[in-house]
């Protein structure tokens, strides 16, 4: 009896990480995947934001990140192309799809809105960090849930792996 059961949790356990990678059982009426896509143009708005209010100087005043507008406009522009491309693989990799989501509520809480508090001096980008980013998080995350996309391995992978891509790419900002 205890040996089945080991062997149903193991395969159990394998069927989950593996649904996390990559789900064979997409339906394809997702009726919430769509909210993935309101994701990009959460972030186009907030690049905007941190460039007109010029988040660049603000970073290497507050936070020592010496990076230039070169690497901001590259940076940006390969997450942009991140984004599109997790929106569009959608729930077929939950986990990689929810982990540019984890990665807005990283940059919220982290590089927004926590230095905001903190340092008690605005950050360009709090204002859709706060208002888009993490209404849009938590939509992303209901969705993918809502529609039984989201199984423990998703979660706290898409959320590990957004916590190391948002601070590695910091890290590469200040090289």
């Amino acid at each position: 009896r205890n040996a089945s059961h080991l062997i149903r949790s193991r395969s159990s356990s394998h069927r989950d990480w593996s649904d996390a990678v990559f789900n064979t059982s997409v339906n394809p009426e997702w009726t919430h995947q769509w909210v993935l896509w309101v994701s990009v143009w959460c972030y186009a708005l907030h690049i905007l934001e941190e460039y007109f209010y010029d988040w660049r100087s603000w970073a290497a005043r507050t936070l020592g990140l010496t990076g230039t507008w070169q690497d901001f406009f590259v940076l940006n522009g390969f997450i942009m192309v991140a984004t599109i491309a997790c929106a569009e693989i959608g729930w077929r990799f939950p986990m990689l799809a929810l982990s540019l989501t984890a990665v807005w509520g990283v940059n919220a809480i982290f590089f927004h809105i926590g230095p905001t508090l903190y340092m008690r001096v605005w950050s360009p980008g709090t204002f859709t960090a706060t208002l888009l980013y993490l209404p849009v998080v938590a939509m992303v995350y209901w969705g993918a849930h809502a529609d039984g996309v989201l199984n423990a391995p998703a979660l706290w992978g898409s959320i590990t792996l957004g916590f190391v891509l948002m601070f590695g790419l910091v890290g590469a900002v200040r090289l």
